[in-house]
């Protein structure tokens, strides 16, 4: 309809011209002038029609059958993906053969699915027997109640083999949406949260992790308790076991342990965490604090932690301990160039210029 607008437009604004030159011709003249107008106007209407025609017959050029067909089909697949229970479901994993070389221990080699124990009876969990080495697979699964369920496998280096053996059940666990999504119940088995440091090898920037993550904080938990965001903060605490699946005879008292972590911004925030059981028969009190600071190629972690133990010490009274770990890195690679300008004068100028930064590393 614009077009057709448009080319009537044209045609008449080509009449005014003429009109304003009337009366210096003849009437025999304006009459041609007039017909030769009618038959450009009947033109110019044809051409109209014939491209307002052009437009349904390009949108013709598409079966509307087949176009039927395709939508069904996609409608279709995806109706077979939801059922199947793909739909919000998330499968990945990782393997990492390590190759370990120990002075004191006075061996080396590749460690990969080994236990804790995997040398001999008397071998435990260590700083060189630690948590490389390990294959996991993690399946994540949210449906559309917001429900987050979580199974993560680590066949021999699992958080719960070292006090459930041969357990290859790192993490399972669900978190479930309350009042909102930002407020939910978590249950289940679950790693430890303490510290700065990560348990899988791939999310380390070292083999290795500090004393702190070695021996002074909880390996697993088992049991109920909430999620909590309000902006900056994070808050989530869990009622029940710490490091066992299940009570001895005698022992009726569930331990409480929590986690609050707050992000200052992009680059910088802090946690705190703690443990504390409240058996008679196992009484112990764990607490640290951790932060850090991320920026372009500089990353700088740190862990203070304090704790104590009843009746755990070697010679039969109370352990206690404190102690502080820090981590700093620079992520740096450098390239030199050397280059010299001369010109017609004997004048020579020579530059050294440091080029190249790698990235920033990819977590804190």
């Amino acid at each position: 309809m614009k077009s057709k607008l448009s080319l009537l437009a044209v045609a008449l604004a080509g009449v005014f011209p003429l009109a304003q030159t009337a009366h210096a011709q003849t009437t025999a003249e304006l009459k041609q002038e007039i017909e030769l107008l009618k038959r450009q106007l009947q033109v110019l209407m044809q051409k109209v029609d014939a491209a307002a025609a052009v437009a349904p017959a390009a949108q013709a050029a598409v079966d509307p059958q087949e176009f039927n067909r395709v939508k069904i089909k996609a409608e279709s697949t995806e109706d077979n993906f939801e059922a199947a229970g793909f739909k919000g479901l998330k499968v990945s994993g990782m393997i990492d053969p390590t190759f370990i070389y120990s002075s004191r221990q006075n061996h080396a080699g590749f460690v990969f699915l080994n236990n804790f124990d995997g040398r001999s009876d008397g071998e435990s969990y260590a700083f060189d027997n630690s948590y490389f080495g390990q294959a996991v697979l993690d399946i994540q699964k949210e449906t559309e109640g917001g429900n987050k369920w979580r199974l993560t496998l680590a066949p021999h280096k699992s958080a719960s083999s070292g006090y459930n053996l041969n357990s290859i059940v790192h993490e399972a666990s669900v978190s479930i949406p309350t009042i909102d999504a930002q407020t939910r119940v978590i249950a289940g088995v679950l790693p430890d949260w303490s510290g700065y440091e990560y348990i899988f090898s791939n999310q380390q920037p070292l083999i290795t992790h500090n004393m702190l993550f070695d021996f002074t904080i909880p390996t697993v938990y088992s049991g109920v308790g909430m999620e909590i965001t309000r902006g900056k903060w994070i808050t989530k605490f869990v009622l029940g076991n710490v490091n066992e699946t299940r009570k001895g005879s005698g022992d009726k008292s569930p331990a409480l342990t929590y986690r609050a972590d707050y992000s200052k911004g992009e680059y910088q925030g802090f946690g705190l965490a703690g443990t504390h059981s409240f058996s008679s028969g196992n009484r112990y009190d764990l607490f640290e604090v951790d932060g850090y600071f991320v920026r372009g190629d500089v990353t700088w972690q740190g862990q203070l932690g304090v704790g104590r133990q009843r009746d755990a010490a070697a010679n039969g009274g109370n352990a206690q301990w404190w102690g502080l770990s820090s981590l700093f890195g620079y992520n740096c690679r450098r390239a030199c160039r050397r280059s010299r300008a001369s010109t017609t004068s004997p004048i020579a100028r020579t530059a050294v210029a440091c080029l190249g930064r790698a990235p920033k590393p990819a977590r804190c």
